[in-house]
């Protein structure tokens, strides 16, 4: 089908919700589907989540979220996101009529079939064709919480060594097992920083100083 998304095409996807832990199952289910998830709060910056429209493919809205807000977001949003915003469903509320639908939204179950049709069905986004504008205020959103505590501690005139920046992310001192994932963090900001190309300079290292941004 050449309107459908080709197979092994690797989607991104926010989750809107009021509770992020609630969303494990479902983040679960994309992920088995090789899809790549971002889990958000509906305290996100609207200006992010209109950027974000560059960077990702989907946006679902969790049932966590009651109907007059989703509603709000959906008309803030659907002029970006192009009818692909989903708005996830608790039970049998469409079939009862309990709820008022948006335009140009999708209304699925958490059902993994349903979720897997119609991701399989989603034509290409022609928005992500744009090189997406990533700024510094918006880069650390797509890190974890540990890439971010390293990423926000780095300097790009002076190293931090590798003792103190065990401190700022894990509360202790830095043991041969956190030092070796703290390379691992490097590395993985790195990749990201090429992935979303918002700056040139990299995560670099240097034996007996620590970490730079350079």
């Amino acid at each position: 089908n050449k309107w459908g998304m080709k197979a092994g095409c690797v989607m991104r996807i926010i989750i809107l919700t009021k509770n992020i832990s609630y969303e494990i199952d479902l983040q679960r289910e994309l992920q088995m589907l090789s899809h790549e998830v971002f889990v958000g709060r509906t305290t996100e910056e609207e200006e992010w989540l209109i950027e974000s429209a560059k960077l990702f493919d989907c946006l679902f809205v969790s049932e966590t979220i009651a109907d007059p807000e989703f509603l709000l977001i959906n008309q803030t949003l659907a002029p970006y996101y192009q009818q692909r915003i989903v708005r996830i469903l608790a039970g049998d509320r469409e079939q009862e009529g309990m709820i008022e639908k948006a335009e140009n939204a999708t209304y699925l179950n958490r059902s993994f079939v349903e979720l897997r049709e119609f991701l399989a069905a989603l034509p290409p986004n022609s928005r992500k064709l744009e090189k997406a504008s990533v700024t510094k205020e918006s880069f650390p959103k797509f890190l974890s919480l540990q890439e971010q505590i390293f990423f926000n501690n780095l300097g790009e005139e002076q190293f931090i060594n590798r003792e103190d920046l065990c401190w700022k992310i894990w509360g202790n001192g830095g043991t041969n097992s956190r030092k070796s994932q703290l390379s691992i963090l490097a590395k993985r900001i790195n990749e990201k920083l090429d992935e979303y190309d918002y700056t040139e300079k990299r995560v670099r290292t240097a034996w007996g100083k620590g970490y730079i941004l350079q």
